[in-house]
């Protein structure tokens, strides 16, 4: 069974370790504001979305606990 990992920022740093953990086998899912983030690592990652991570809303729709870890990249 292959670690679950959500990277929520999709910067240089957050980009970088999303690709690296899919690198090393883990199922990703990558989460931004920005769509143009999203759809730049979408082909790479398990599954990839855009909503605002400041809405505790939007994020506890996206099963967060189900991850074995959450990486917060955020500025």
């Amino acid at each position: 069974m292959n670690s679950k990992f959500a990277v929520i920022g999709l910067g240089v740093f957050g980009s970088a370790i999303a690709r690296k953990l899919v690198e090393r086998g883990a199922d990703v899912m990558a989460i931004d504001e920005s769509e143009d983030k999203v759809q730049s690592i979408a082909n790479e990652v398990a599954f990839a979305v855009s909503l605002d991570a400041t809405s505790k809303h939007a994020l506890e729709a996206q099963n967060l606990g189900d991850m074995d870890a959450v990486v917060v990249s955020i500025g």
